[in-house]
């Protein structure tokens, strides 16, 4: 593991920690959609071939011509992007809606642009030969077209949000907070049921009694063998 790749780790657990510690949103959602936005990274990075995944010498991690820190990249990038337009609709005291995830993605996408290029240095392999998107910054050293996968991408990107119902940032509404009920309220029913099996109800709350004689129960045949004749 190099030291781009360090950063890279200490750059996501930084980004979580703020958004959950300063932005006061629910970590369990932010975790969420980055798993799921690793997943989906996973799924598009791959279409873009081998020259737009081969990277400087300080990536090592690569799965056949996939990176690994590019995968971890769109995580904690559409985990950003869903962490700011959360944050614009608290401002504007709004329901989060797709405008907000629109309107902070590309300045979401710039600024990770910029971090990965100046402070943990992961560019093309042959990023030389494109003409820098913001020279003054030193950042977005590739092909055009790439941005724009990026960005489209990611805005397909709020469907899977919008489908896992995180869109609200809080966790008791998602599909995975509730099939966790679901799973939960299915275990308690399974275990009435066992008890119900094991304990009829026609069992419960019965007493042991002793057989009764014709002569009538033990206490009155007790007194009727000391009645005086």
């Amino acid at each position: 593991m190099t030291g781009s790749e360090l950063g890279l780790l200490a750059i996501i657990a930084t980004c979580l920690a703020v958004y959950t510690l300063v932005f006061r949103q629910e970590l369990r959602c932010l975790a969420a959609v980055f798993v799921l936005g690793c997943a989906w990274g996973a799924v598009y990075q791959p279409f873009l071939g081998s020259a737009m995944n081969s990277y400087t010498a300080n990536v090592s991690w690569y799965v056949g011509y996939v990176s690994i820190a590019v995968i971890l990249t769109w995580g904690i990038g559409l985990t950003s992007v869903y962490s700011a337009h959360l944050l614009l609709a608290r401002l504007l005291r709004a329901r989060p809606r797709f405008r907000h995830y629109a309107m902070v993605g590309g300045p979401v996408v710039m600024a990770l642009e910029v971090v990965g290029s100046n402070v943990i240095h992961v560019k093309l392999r042959d990023h030389t030969t494109y003409a820098a998107l913001m020279p003054a910054l030193n950042a977005m050293n590739a092909p055009a077209w790439l941005y724009v996968f990026y960005v489209v991408v990611g805005a397909l990107f709020y469907a899977v949000i919008l489908a896992c119902r995180l869109d609200a940032g809080r966790w008791e509404l998602s599909v995975f907070a509730r099939r966790a009920r679901a799973t939960a309220r299915a275990a308690r029913v399974g275990e009435h049921q066992a008890l119900t099996t094991v304990f009829p109800p026609s069992a419960r709350g019965t007493r042991a009694r002793l057989p009764r004689s014709s002569s009538g129960s033990p206490r009155t045949r007790e007194r009727c063998s000391h009645r005086p004749v």
